[in-house]
């Protein structure tokens, strides 16, 4: 599953998952993607 962390890193558990949905989806299953990545967009102003 998740390997152990590298000089010192911490595993980015996103991806871990994502690589997990891929891998049901393409065994023929449907997943509700709730994608990871950075924000689009400006924030709105406070």
């Amino acid at each position: 599953m998740i390997d152990a962390p590298t000089d010192g890193l911490m595993p980015f558990h996103a991806m871990e998952i994502l690589k997990r949905a891929k891998a049901i989806e393409a065994s023929g299953r449907t997943v509700c993607h709730l994608e990871v990545g950075e924000p689009g967009g400006r924030r709105r102003p406070r």
